[in-house]
């Protein structure tokens, strides 16, 4: 959709987004054409990935982790990075801010303890 759109803009994709070049293969389409962790070098470089999670703790022990399938869920990218060679790698989430105020339940300390286990 975006080279549909800048297209009817006259704009070169080039232009707008010069950093990483799209690949190619893949089944038809624009969607197609997206960039992985594969498609990078990374040894060396500190990785930043985004990670979700937001995982259901025990209500009565916050500290416990009661699922940690996302978790789970990101250690083959974690451990791709990390058998790349990337100098570092550094996750980030969030379990939430009411309020805009710190809030000890809402730690990530618990996720932490965890992902030093696994």
């Amino acid at each position: 959709w975006l080279k549909h759109f800048a297209s009817r803009l006259s704009l070169d994709i080039g232009a707008l987004f010069p950093v990483f070049p799209p690949t190619t293969g893949g089944v038809g389409g624009v969607m197609a054409d997206k960039m992985t962790l594969k498609d990078l070098e990374l040894e060396g470089k500190r990785v930043l990935i985004r990670v979700d999670f937001n995982v259901p703790q025990d209500k009565a022990d916050p500290t416990k982790i009661t699922n940690t399938q996302r978790i789970d869920g990101a250690m083959p990218t974690i451990k791709y990075c990390l058998d790349k060679k990337a100098k570092a790698v550094v996750l980030c989430s969030h379990l939430g801010r009411p309020d805009g105020s710190k809030v000890d339940k809402y730690s990530m300390a618990p996720v932490a303890k965890c992902l030093e286990t696994i």
